[in-house]
């Protein structure tokens, strides 16, 4: 348990913040990467704060002693908003995010939540998720240091990696003399995407206190298969409305870049003003 790196983006127009919204990124990702969403979302609900955050190993966040499971990673988040007295009152998490979120529902007691493609059953063969496998393992063949951003989008390319990915791996790089390093322990993030895949938390949903949850899927993604989308469907027939599904059609994985208005209002609606 680490208390993670994290900035807080104050209420639009000068409000004091009363709410915190907690946005929660992917594997490999950074706080930083939510921040167009939050803003978007939040614009339009005053007090509301958006305290991005940094999970462990990744952005400016330690990577403490493992094991790194999704356990872990909501136990930082909890000892987060602990050690910084902001509460957690909702929870907009993607992908692997969407899985900490869960896991930290019962600790940090949010009352709204917002699961962006993100699916909560065990998926030992990671399907769905195929390419971010292939990533993780060109991380690992790339190696950790560079002569210039230029050499690690080369050799991703070598790897096989899209090339619309260079640049937003290229944000883990950090200066080490005339250098870059990687930052990333692809160690503790191969432990952590198979503690992801091989997890089920519908059990968070399912609990009496759950928060009001809404699942906003990507129509064109692969993450949520019609297994899971089954159980989440059922989990909201059974909860009498508490949990609900808006789809985005034709979009991707990446429903916060590829449609962010549409993703933010979908967040927005449900927000209490």
């Amino acid at each position: 348990m680490s208390a993670l790196h994290h900035l807080v983006v104050a209420p639009a127009g000068g409000e004091p913040a009363t709410r915190h919204a907690w946005f929660l990124h992917g594997i490999l990702g950074s706080g930083g990467n939510l921040r167009t969403l939050a803003k978007l979302a939040l614009a339009r609900r005053p007090g509301w704060a958006a305290v991005l955050v940094d999970l462990r190993g990744h952005g400016r966040s330690p990577l403490p002693p493992g094991p790194h499971t999704i356990a872990a990673c909501a136990a930082d988040v909890a000892e987060t908003s602990r050690a910084s007295g902001l509460a957690v009152d909702a929870f907009v998490a993607h992908s692997f995010g969407g899985k900490v979120a869960l896991a930290a529902f019962e600790a940090c007691a949010p009352s709204h939540a917002f699961i962006l493609d993100s699916s909560p059953v065990a998926r030992p063969d990671a399907r769905g998720s195929e390419g971010t496998v292939r990533v993780v393992k060109a991380l690992r063949e790339v190696g950790q240091t560079f002569g210039s951003r230029e050499e690690l989008s080369t050799k991703l390319g070598a790897a096989g990696v899209d090339a619309s990915l260079h640049a937003w791996l290229g944000m883990n790089l950090e200066r080490d003399g005339e250098r870059f390093r990687m930052r990333l322990d692809v160690d503790a993030i191969e432990e952590m995407l198979a503690d992801y895949f091989a997890t089920d938390w519908t059990r968070a949903l399912e609990a009496p206190r759950a928060p009001r949850t809404r699942f906003v899927l990507g129509g064109a993604s692969t993450v949520v298969d019609a297994e899971a989308r089954a159980r989440i469907d059922a989990i909201a027939a059974a909860t009498g409305g508490r949990l609900d599904v808006r789809e985005l059609p034709g979009v991707g994985h990446w429903v916060h870049a590829e449609a962010a208005e549409d993703c933010a209002r979908a967040i927005e609606e449900l927000l209490p003003t």
